[in-house]
């Protein structure tokens, strides 16, 4: 059995299904073909693996994040980063970092953060004289926030696989995303200096407030769910939806 499934699995990918249907396809065939497996069994527990309604959180989560991104919060958040940071030797560098970090309390997703932020920053990166290189390298790091400062769909899905809870997950995540940020900005301004690159116009307080004021939704977001979670106003699938 495990033999037809592995052979099913590569002609199904030859034949450009989609990996998940790959594997799916390949495994229900080859549980057909041995009879000792009812199919109606396969049936509930497809059906109970979804079944589970800490999962619910991620489609709240992406609907925030989609919500947000189409409101321009990209934009907004790239301002906050560069009046806080863009004064930094690096400059484009550290404002990259910052706003991955803050986007990170939005998408909950590496691809997504690396994806909104990249497409700005890298090739202003490049422009203000990174090799290509270095400044994917820099975005790439950055984008790995994503997972990590909550909230995070992969520790939704790691905590309803172990029944762990999700709002303690999403504590433990927020020390590690801020440490991360902060070695991947040492790296960046040591190249940076070695490049010759220096840091931007130093905003002023009044300039600052208004960036925060202008991005406070994306801020205070982070701040709600680990709030509410940790009182007990609401459950991390609660959260998704608040």
């Amino acid at each position: 059995m495990l033999i037809l499934s592995f052979v099913l699995f590569l002609l199904f990918l030859f034949l450009g299904v989609p990996i998940a249907f790959s594997l799916g396809l390949s495994s229900m065939v080859a549980i057909l073909a041995n009879g000792t497996i009812s199919p109606m069994l396969v049936a509930q527990k497809l059906f109970t693996s979804v079944n589970s309604f800490s999962l619910m959180a991620i489609p709240f989560f992406m609907l925030s994040g989609e919500l947000m991104e189409a409101g321009g919060i990209s934009e907004k958040l790239i301002e906050i980063a560069k009046a806080f940071l863009g004064h930094i030797t690096g400059g484009i560098g550290m404002v990259a970092i910052g706003t991955s970090a803050l986007f990170a309390g939005v998408s909950g997703s590496a691809a997504a953060d690396t994806a909104a932020v990249g497409s700005m920053l890298i090739p202003s990166m490049i422009k203000e004289g990174y090799p290509k290189g270095l400044a994917s390298v820099i975005q790439a790091t950055a984008g790995s926030l994503g997972p990590i400062i909550p909230p995070s769909m992969t520790m939704i899905i790691y905590c309803s696989l172990t029944n762990l809870s999700i709002g303690e997950c999403f504590m433990a995540g927020i020390i590690p995303g801020i440490i991360i940020a902060v070695g991947t900005g040492l790296v960046t301004r040591i190249y940076a200096k070695k490049l010759g690159i220096k840091g931007g116009k130093r905003y002023t307080w009044k300039e600052k407030g208004k960036a925060l004021r202008d991005g406070c939704l994306a801020i205070i977001m982070p701040v709600i769910i680990i709030g509410g979670i940790v009182s007990g106003i609401f459950t991390p699938t609660e959260s998704g939806a608040v």
